[in-house]
C-alpha cells in the first residue's frame, strides 16, 4: 500500500504513479501520487491551457483512464 501525498488515502501501488521531483545528493526525490489526484493535477494544467471541457476530458480519459 502506497500513501498519496496529495489526499493521504491508501492505495494499491498500481492505483497511481511514483513522480520524481528532482534530485539530491542520495539519488531522486519521489511522491507518490494516486490517479485521481494525478487526473486534477493534469486537468488543471490542460485548464490552463485553455482547452475545452471536452478535449480536457478526451485527454485526461486517454492518459489516465479510470478503472
Amino acid at each position: 500500500m502506497c500513501t498519496c501525498h496529495e489526499c493521504k488515502n491508501n492505495c494499491k501501488e498500481t492505483d497511481g504513479r511514483w513522480v520524481i521531483l528532482g534530485e539530491n545528493n542520495d539519488g531522486f526525490d519521489w511522491l507518490y501520487l494516486c490517479l485521481s489526484c494525478i487526473r486534477d493535477w493534469r486537468e488543471r494544467g490542460l485548464q490552463r491551457e485553455n482547452l475545452s471541457s471536452e478535449v480536457i476530458d478526451a485527454v485526461l480519459n486517454k492518459e489516465y483512464p479510470n478503472h
